[in-house]
């Protein structure tokens, strides 16, 4: 992004910055130190997360459709994607010796690969039953009212799903 706009690109690196500040705050400071001491410059503001990651979808979306254009004009022979390229996208290495494997982000990306055999661009490959399980994943496990986030009428705050 900063090659496009130099400010824009700096301001997501900061906010993706205090994002992950954050998150690490109640991952590992929150349970023991209480939330006194709490830097209030690394707290994110939803308006701007909600904007940084709507512009990051949508570069995600326009990159997703040249790579299907390029395919479709380039590639002439059988594809088969690299499974070592794949497991980036559900392995996390955060520990050498262990490393972690999300199921779920494993069971989507293997059903994209059985059923999509090459590339398309994000909002085809989106079904709606895979956008539902994501969601989903989402709702609050008690019907609690306030401030909360609800996927049933938040779907398209970010990426115009369909």
């Amino acid at each position: 992004m900063s090659k496009i706009n130099k400010k824009v690109g700096d301001n997501i690196k900061k906010l993706l910055t205090r994002s992950r500040h954050y998150r690490e705050l109640f991952s590992y400071k929150f349970p023991a130190n209480g939330i006194k001491g709490l830097n209030k410059d690394k707290v994110v503001d939803i308006r701007e997360a909600i904007t940084f990651c709507s512009l990051l979808s949508e570069i995600a979306q326009f990159n997703s459709e040249i790579l299907q254009q390029s395919f479709d004009k380039n590639v002439k022979k059988e594809y088969k994607f690299i499974d070592d390229i794949l497991s980036k996208g559900f392995k996390y290495d955060l520990d050498k010796d262990c490393p972690i494997i999300d199921d779920e982000d494993y069971y989507r990306i293997g059903y994209i690969v059985r059923k999509v055999k090459r590339p398309y661009n994000i909002q085809w490959v989106m079904t709606e039953g895979m956008i539902e399980d994501f969601f989903g994943a989402w709702c609050s496990e008690k019907d609690e009212k306030g401030d909360v986030f609800d996927p049933d009428k938040n779907w398209q705050i970010i990426f115009p799903v369909p």
